[in-house]
Protein backbone atom coordinates (compact mmCIF):
# COMPACT_ATOMS: atom_id res chain seq x y z
CA UNK A 1 0.00 0.00 0.00
CA UNK A 2 1.46 2.97 -1.50
CA UNK A 3 2.24 5.99 2.07
CA UNK A 4 -0.24 9.00 1.64
CA UNK A 5 1.48 12.68 0.56
CA UNK A 6 -0.36 13.26 4.21
CA UNK A 7 2.09 10.78 6.00
CA UNK A 8 5.09 12.32 4.29
CA UNK A 9 4.14 16.03 5.70
CA UNK A 10 3.53 14.41 8.93
CA UNK A 11 6.97 12.53 8.98
CA UNK A 12 8.57 15.53 7.38
CA UNK A 13 7.57 18.02 9.98
CA UNK A 14 8.63 15.40 12.72
CA UNK A 15 12.38 15.51 11.66
CA UNK A 16 12.61 18.87 13.25
CA UNK A 17 12.81 17.22 16.64
CA UNK A 18 16.08 15.29 15.59
CA UNK A 19 18.45 16.87 16.53
CA UNK A 20 22.03 15.80 17.93
CA UNK A 21 20.59 17.28 20.98
CA UNK A 22 19.00 13.91 21.56
CA UNK A 23 20.19 10.90 23.73
CA UNK A 24 20.48 7.36 22.54
CA UNK A 25 17.33 6.45 24.09
CA UNK A 26 15.68 9.47 22.70
CA UNK A 27 16.74 8.91 19.22
CA UNK A 28 15.63 5.28 19.90
CA UNK A 29 11.93 5.94 21.04
CA UNK A 30 11.99 8.77 18.34
CA UNK A 31 12.93 5.83 15.57
CA UNK A 32 10.05 3.46 17.25
CA UNK A 33 7.72 5.88 16.99
CA UNK A 34 8.03 6.36 13.32
CA UNK A 35 7.96 2.95 12.72
CA UNK A 36 4.57 3.02 14.46
CA UNK A 37 3.08 5.48 12.55
CA UNK A 38 4.03 3.83 9.24
CA UNK A 39 2.65 0.88 10.51
CA UNK A 40 -0.62 2.75 11.08
CA UNK A 41 -0.49 4.35 8.12
CA UNK A 42 -0.62 0.91 6.39
CA UNK A 43 -2.88 -1.09 9.05
CA UNK A 44 -4.55 1.17 11.21
CA UNK A 45 -5.91 -2.03 13.06
CA UNK A 46 -2.63 -2.73 14.42
CA UNK A 47 -3.08 -0.14 17.20
CA UNK A 48 -5.17 -2.83 19.04
CA UNK A 49 -2.70 -5.57 18.61
CA UNK A 50 0.46 -3.20 19.52
CA UNK A 51 -0.93 -1.76 22.59
CA UNK A 52 -2.43 -5.24 23.76
CA UNK A 53 0.92 -6.21 24.03
CA UNK A 54 1.82 -3.89 26.39
CA UNK A 55 2.15 -3.27 30.02
CA UNK A 56 -1.30 -2.74 31.41
CA UNK A 57 -0.71 0.86 32.42
CA UNK A 58 0.75 1.62 29.02
CA UNK A 59 -2.37 3.44 27.36
CA UNK A 60 -2.98 4.11 23.82
CA UNK A 61 -1.95 7.90 24.12
CA UNK A 62 1.21 6.81 25.40
CA UNK A 63 1.65 4.26 22.53
CA UNK A 64 0.82 7.63 20.49
CA UNK A 65 3.05 9.94 22.08
CA UNK A 66 5.89 7.89 21.19
CA UNK A 67 6.27 10.61 18.01
CA UNK A 68 7.09 13.45 20.26
CA UNK A 69 10.24 14.00 21.47
CA UNK A 70 9.23 14.99 24.29
CA UNK A 71 6.69 11.95 25.35
CA UNK A 72 8.03 9.71 28.36
CA UNK A 73 8.56 5.99 27.68
CA UNK A 74 9.93 3.28 29.92
CA UNK A 75 12.70 1.33 28.74
CA UNK A 76 10.53 -1.76 28.72
CA UNK A 77 7.63 -0.36 27.09
CA UNK A 78 10.16 0.69 24.13
CA UNK A 79 11.15 -2.76 24.06
CA UNK A 80 7.66 -4.34 23.82
CA UNK A 81 6.70 -1.80 21.36
CA UNK A 82 9.74 -2.88 18.78
CA UNK A 83 8.86 -6.35 19.72
CA UNK A 84 5.05 -5.77 18.67
CA UNK A 85 5.79 -3.57 15.93
CA UNK A 86 8.25 -5.70 14.37
CA UNK A 87 6.16 -8.95 14.87
CA UNK A 88 3.11 -6.63 12.98
CA UNK A 89 5.47 -5.99 9.90
CA UNK A 90 6.67 -9.31 10.08
CA UNK A 91 3.05 -10.64 9.62
CA UNK A 92 1.94 -8.36 7.17
CA UNK A 93 4.87 -9.32 4.70
CA UNK A 94 4.06 -13.20 4.91
CA UNK A 95 1.43 -13.17 2.72
CA UNK A 96 0.75 -11.34 -0.59
CA UNK A 97 -2.21 -10.31 -1.96
CA UNK A 98 -4.34 -12.82 -3.65
CA UNK A 99 -6.26 -12.17 -6.81
CA UNK A 100 -7.80 -14.84 -8.97
CA UNK A 101 -9.57 -14.14 -12.69
CA UNK A 102 -11.84 -16.54 -13.82
CA UNK A 103 -11.54 -17.87 -16.67
CA UNK A 104 -12.99 -20.14 -19.13
CA UNK A 105 -16.83 -20.42 -19.96
CA UNK A 106 -19.91 -18.48 -19.57
CA UNK A 107 -21.92 -19.55 -16.03
CA UNK A 108 -25.70 -19.48 -16.10
CA UNK A 109 -27.56 -18.21 -13.26
CA UNK A 110 -29.96 -20.61 -11.71
CA UNK A 111 -32.68 -19.64 -9.13
CA UNK A 112 -30.75 -21.44 -6.50
CA UNK A 113 -27.83 -19.38 -5.38
CA UNK A 114 -24.42 -21.50 -6.30
CA UNK A 115 -20.71 -21.07 -7.07
CA UNK A 116 -19.70 -19.08 -9.92
CA UNK A 117 -18.34 -21.79 -12.54
CA UNK A 118 -16.48 -20.91 -15.16
CA UNK A 119 -14.70 -23.88 -16.57
CA UNK A 120 -11.38 -23.22 -16.37
CA UNK A 121 -10.30 -21.07 -13.49
CA UNK A 122 -12.91 -20.21 -11.34
CA UNK A 123 -13.28 -17.17 -8.64
CA UNK A 124 -11.98 -19.15 -5.63
CA UNK A 125 -9.39 -18.10 -2.92
CA UNK A 126 -7.91 -19.89 -0.26
CA UNK A 127 -6.76 -17.66 2.78
CA UNK A 128 -3.73 -19.93 3.58
CA UNK A 129 -2.97 -18.26 7.19
CA UNK A 130 -5.00 -17.11 9.97
CA UNK A 131 -5.53 -13.14 10.42
CA UNK A 132 -7.50 -10.39 9.17
CA UNK A 133 -8.22 -10.23 5.40
CA UNK A 134 -10.06 -7.32 3.06
CA UNK A 135 -11.93 -9.08 0.38
CA UNK A 136 -13.30 -7.75 -2.32
CA UNK A 137 -15.23 -8.87 -5.74
CA UNK A 138 -16.32 -8.12 -8.64
CA UNK A 139 -18.49 -10.15 -12.26
CA UNK A 140 -20.17 -8.96 -14.90
CA UNK A 141 -23.53 -10.31 -15.87
CA UNK A 142 -25.03 -10.55 -19.21
CA UNK A 143 -28.22 -11.44 -20.76
CA UNK A 144 -28.38 -14.05 -23.71
CA UNK A 145 -31.92 -13.85 -25.68
CA UNK A 146 -33.34 -13.36 -21.69
CA UNK A 147 -36.98 -12.55 -21.33
CA UNK A 148 -38.27 -11.29 -17.97
CA UNK A 149 -41.85 -10.37 -18.00
CA UNK A 150 -41.52 -8.84 -14.62
CA UNK A 151 -38.10 -7.63 -12.93
CA UNK A 152 -36.45 -10.23 -11.23
CA UNK A 153 -33.49 -9.69 -8.75
CA UNK A 154 -29.87 -11.03 -9.39
CA UNK A 155 -28.31 -11.77 -5.90
CA UNK A 156 -24.40 -12.16 -5.64
CA UNK A 157 -22.20 -12.54 -2.53
CA UNK A 158 -18.88 -14.34 -0.93
CA UNK A 159 -18.92 -17.43 0.61
CA UNK A 160 -16.86 -19.15 2.57
CA UNK A 161 -17.62 -23.22 1.05
CA UNK A 162 -15.60 -25.20 3.60
CA UNK A 163 -14.78 -24.63 7.80
CA UNK A 164 -18.67 -24.95 8.31
CA UNK A 165 -19.64 -23.14 5.05
CA UNK A 166 -21.19 -19.52 5.41
CA UNK A 167 -21.94 -16.39 4.06
CA UNK A 168 -19.09 -13.63 4.72
CA UNK A 169 -21.53 -10.40 6.38
CA UNK A 170 -22.11 -7.79 4.54
CA UNK A 171 -20.46 -9.18 1.15
CA UNK A 172 -23.55 -9.75 -0.42
CA UNK A 173 -25.39 -6.70 -3.37
CA UNK A 174 -28.74 -7.57 -5.47
CA UNK A 175 -29.81 -6.13 -8.64
CA UNK A 176 -32.96 -6.08 -10.57
CA UNK A 177 -32.90 -7.63 -14.41
CA UNK A 178 -35.71 -4.80 -15.56
CA UNK A 179 -38.31 -5.88 -17.69
CA UNK A 180 -36.86 -7.74 -21.14
CA UNK A 181 -37.75 -9.51 -24.06
CA UNK A 182 -35.36 -11.78 -25.64
CA UNK A 183 -32.41 -9.03 -24.81
CA UNK A 184 -29.14 -10.01 -25.58
CA UNK A 185 -26.23 -7.78 -23.70
CA UNK A 186 -24.33 -6.56 -20.91
CA UNK A 187 -26.40 -6.46 -17.79
CA UNK A 188 -24.03 -4.80 -14.92
CA UNK A 189 -21.11 -5.09 -13.66
CA UNK A 190 -21.29 -5.82 -9.91
CA UNK A 191 -19.12 -4.99 -7.30
CA UNK A 192 -19.58 -7.12 -4.08
CA UNK A 193 -19.21 -4.84 -1.03
CA UNK A 194 -15.38 -4.85 0.65
CA UNK A 195 -15.63 -6.74 4.07
CA UNK A 196 -12.99 -7.17 6.73
CA UNK A 197 -13.21 -11.35 7.15
CA UNK A 198 -11.28 -13.07 10.16
CA UNK A 199 -10.03 -16.36 10.54
CA UNK A 200 -8.24 -18.23 12.71
CA UNK A 201 -8.27 -20.97 10.21
CA UNK A 202 -5.17 -22.10 7.38
CA UNK A 203 -7.18 -22.82 4.99
CA UNK A 204 -10.57 -21.09 4.52
CA UNK A 205 -11.49 -21.13 0.39
CA UNK A 206 -14.08 -18.17 -0.60
CA UNK A 207 -15.90 -17.92 -3.44
CA UNK A 208 -18.31 -15.57 -4.96
CA UNK A 209 -22.29 -17.05 -5.63
CA UNK A 210 -24.84 -15.69 -7.41
CA UNK A 211 -28.37 -16.51 -8.68
CA UNK A 212 -31.67 -14.93 -10.08
CA UNK A 213 -34.69 -14.63 -8.43
CA UNK A 214 -36.87 -16.72 -11.40
CA UNK A 215 -35.04 -17.75 -14.34
CA UNK A 216 -36.29 -16.24 -17.42
CA UNK A 217 -39.22 -17.20 -19.62
CA UNK A 218 -36.80 -17.51 -22.98
CA UNK A 219 -32.66 -17.15 -23.11
CA UNK A 220 -30.47 -17.09 -19.82
CA UNK A 221 -29.10 -14.54 -17.89
CA UNK A 222 -24.89 -15.21 -17.42
CA UNK A 223 -21.67 -14.80 -15.77
CA UNK A 224 -19.45 -14.20 -18.42
CA UNK A 225 -16.28 -12.43 -16.01
CA UNK A 226 -15.34 -12.72 -12.08
CA UNK A 227 -12.30 -11.96 -10.01
CA UNK A 228 -11.66 -11.92 -6.60
CA UNK A 229 -9.25 -10.50 -4.30
CA UNK A 230 -7.86 -10.52 -0.85
CA UNK A 231 -5.20 -8.69 1.31
CA UNK A 232 -4.00 -9.51 4.51
CA UNK A 233 -4.27 -6.59 7.08
CA UNK A 234 -3.56 -8.15 10.62
CA UNK A 235 -2.93 -11.09 12.39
Amino acid sequence: MALTYNWIQQVTAKLACATSDLTAFELRKYKVGIQLETLLEINPAALDVVSSGLNPGFSLSTLLGLIQCSSYVSEIDLIRAEAMIAQQMLALKEIDPIAVYGSGTAYTLTATAAAVNLGTTDPVITLNKAGKYRISARLQIRLNGATFAASREVVSKLRRTNNTAGDLTGAITTIPTGITTTATGLLAVITIPDVVYETANDDDSVTIFSSVAVLPSAGTIEVTEAYIFAQRIGI
